[in-house]
């Protein structure tokens, strides 16, 4: 697991001093009596204040040492979600900051551009006019603030009109930094071809121009453009990757923000936050905020611990989700066996076996999410980063199947001989990870290791004891499948194996989009708790549909879900279903309806690691995205595909202009309403 830190008993405080046994069972009070004015550990948007930035302390020697090079290099810093990217840009680019480092900030101009507001639709003329504006904020030369208000205010920027710019910057002797701010919405937008890069790469090259970008990968794996991803742009860079703080850090930290205050943390406590949250500094500023208003508030010492779990829990499982859905099924193989390594270690004499001989092939997964900062290797073994996720990642693979779900199908996959041995374990398991686990448990170079491993570790998965379907019960399920495809005919062998082993269908495929409306909103008035009740509620409703008119369900959105189906019939049966529940469930719960708007397309997709990719799977997005909360929108293809038939009503919504497709596109809405159940 993730050790504590270093120096000092458990029982002595981390900054040499102990809070007063009055202080304990108080609110806490500055010396002139008055309740603590605010909480020094801030989470949620990135900081602002040089006063209160810690860390990095290599990483910004990096960057500075870079620009103090008569090259005047380049950096690209990568960090995960939640890493401090942002957090550390800012900071470079604060005058105070770039004083220190020695630079005189009138003539070295670092300038900070965030890209969260590059679109689908936005292009290298509307990135340039935005640089211009940020660059002009900095600029106190008239002449060259003059020129770029005119270069800004152009309704296309070509290669000349920024060489002129920056000419300009050079005969003034000026150099401009350029921190830029999620790269990746600029690398993953095919409205940035080649040219952009070549453009860019000739600036920072032959002018005062420096770029420091920040993404969550590398930089040349964000493009999925194999002729962008071979352009030389990314040769300038040195890549700086964000890793968990070090001990040094997180006690510069805590003294940092506790000066002043009458709260001091105990060692103690300050090590369970380490193992709960790890080293991320977003996880890390979160935990000691709920730990600091136990404190404010006045909690006694067996509470605040307890209060600082299940407050951290709640803020930081939509971070965890986010991680699980950026990472492959390798990946996730890897952090599920590295959790029950995590929950076994201290409890065997000896271990099972390396992640290296329980997983095969484990090396590269490893490696990469060490990069990430998601996975650690100590004197122990390896481990995800910090126990919370471990709890999550158990809690995300042994969630209840849906109703119905037959747990016999669940060993169907393996060999005779291992399903005994795995069933009691897999009965427990969501089905969609059904595949990626089986492959693991069914090679035989790492199964011994695995399944012993397991064998350990079923109290941690919430053992339930596997009961054999007989072949009556086996009967039934098929026919509540028949059942609740309204009519449709019984899934194929193929079809049947596709559901059963949650494989994606191949060829032609039909592709569904789904979000719930107003989701943001729920959270906001109904608070954490009760909006993830109903979250629930909705996956619920559509896996239950989804799962028995032989869907595939590629990816959970966080307000959706993505659905392939090998038939356009099956999918329109199905979203129907799913609104009719829908409707049902707003009947009974009239102060929550869950409104969920849907597209649906039909063509052929490309497929990789079991996710799909392509302008068809571009296109249902788009239709989803036209669609109002209780609709069904379809293209012009599906409602083709579909045919004329007796029971479908479409309703004529006219020609749409979609993000990222050319041409206009005809969209139909199917009038579910108008068609009774069993019709």
């Amino acid at each position: 697991m993730v050790r504590p830190l270093s120096g000092g008993n458990r029982h002595a405080n981390l900054l040499g001093c102990r809070i007063s046994a009055e202080t304990q069972q108080r609110p806490v009070r500055s010396e002139a009596g008055m309740q603590e004015p605010f909480n020094p550990f801030t989470y949620g948007n990135p900081i602002t204040d040089p006063k209160r930035f810690y860390g990095r302390a290599r990483e910004l020697d990096q960057v500075f040492s870079r620009l103090r090079n008569p090259e005047f290099e380049s950096s690209s810093i990568v960090g995960e979600h939640r890493m401090g990217r942002s957090s550390l840009l800012l900071y470079i680019s604060h005058p105070d900051v770039v004083r220190q480092r020695g630079f005189d900030p009138n003539v070295h101009l670092f300038v900070y551009a965030h890209l969260d507001i590059i679109t689908n639709t936005s292009t290298p003329t509307r990135f340039y006019q935005y640089v211009m504006r940020r660059i002009g904020t900095t600029v106190h030369d008239p002449e060259l603030s003059e020129l770029l208000k005119q270069v800004g205010r152009q309704e296309n920027i070509d290669a000349y009109d920024l060489e002129d710019v920056f000419d300009l910057v050079d005969r003034k002797g000026l150099h401009i930094v350029l921190l830029l701010d999620d790269f990746e919405h600029i690398a993953s937008n095919e409205n940035f071809a080649q040219e952009f890069y070549y453009g860019l790469r000739s600036l920072a090259i032959h002018h005062h121009l420096a770029l420091v970008t920040a993404s969550r990968t590398d930089l040349v794996e964000l493009s999925r453009s194999d002729t962008v991803r071979s352009s030389p742009f990314f040769n300038i860079f040195g890549t700086i990757n964000l890793q968990p703080f070090t001990d040094a850090d997180i006690q510069a930290m805590l003294k940092g923000n506790l000066a002043g205050s009458a709260v001091s943390f105990e060692a103690g406590e300050v090590e369970q936050v380490l193992r709960l949250a790890g080293r991320q500094p977003f996880f890390l500023q979160t935990a000691f905020h709920f730990l600091f208003d136990a404190y404010r508030s006045g909690e006694s010492p067996d509470r605040r611990m307890a209060l600082v779990e299940e407050r951290f829990l709640m803020a930081a499982q939509p971070h965890f989700q986010t991680y699980w859905q950026l990472s492959t099924d390798k990946e996730k193989t890897v952090l599920a066996v590295m959790a029950l390594l995590a929950d076994q270690q201290g409890k065997q004499e000896e271990a099972v076996g390396s992640i290296e001989e329980l997983v095969t092939g484990a090396g590269a997964p490893m490696a990469t999410l060490e990069r990430r900062g998601l996975g650690l290797r100590t004197t122990q073994g390896c481990a995800p980063f910090c126990s919370s996720f471990v709890r999550w990642v158990f809690q995300e693979i042994t969630s209840a199947p849906p109703e119905g779900q037959g747990t016999q199908d669940l060993t169907a996959f393996l060999p005779p001989a291992l399903r005994r041995r795995a069933g009691e374990w897999l009965s427990t398991i969501q089905s969609k990870y059904n595949d990626m686990l089986g492959k693991w448990l069914s090679d035989p170079r790492t199964a011994e290791r695995g399944l012993s491993l397991l064998e350990l570790s079923k109290e941690a998965f919430g053992r339930r004891e596997l009961q054999t379907a007989t072949a009556t019960e086996t009967a039934g399920v098929e026919k509540a499948q028949v059942a609740s495809a309204e009519g449709l005919p019984l899934l194929t062998a193929k079809e049947r194996e596709q559901a059963t082993r949650h494989l994606p269908p191949e060829g032609t495929v039909t592709i569904l989009f789904t979000d719930l409306e107003g989701s943001t909103t729920l959270f906001q008035t109904l608070g954490d708790q009760r909006a993830r009740e109903l979250m629930r509620a909705h996956d619920r409703i559509l896996r239950q549909q989804i799962t028995s008119h032989g869907g595939y369900e590629v990816k959970h959105t966080g307000d959706g879900l993505m659905v392939v189906f090998p038939s356009a019939r099956r999918a329109l049966a199905c979203t129907i279903a799913i609104q009719r529940d829908l409707e049902a469930f707003a009947q009974e719960h009239a102060d929550t309806p869950l409104r969920v708007r849907m597209g649906l397309n039909a063509g052929e997709a490309l497929q990789e690691e079991q996710d799909f990719f392509g302008t068809a799977v571009i296109m249902a997005a788009r239709i989803m995205a036209r669609a109002k909360g209780g609709e069904i929108l379809v293209s012009e293809l599906f409602r083709r595909l579909m045919g004329t038939t007796a029971d479908i009503t479409y309703l004529d919504r006219g020609e749409h202009t979609l993000s990222g497709i050319q041409e206009p596109q005809h969209l139909y809405e199917v009038d579910w309403r108008s068609r009774k159940p069993g019709e």
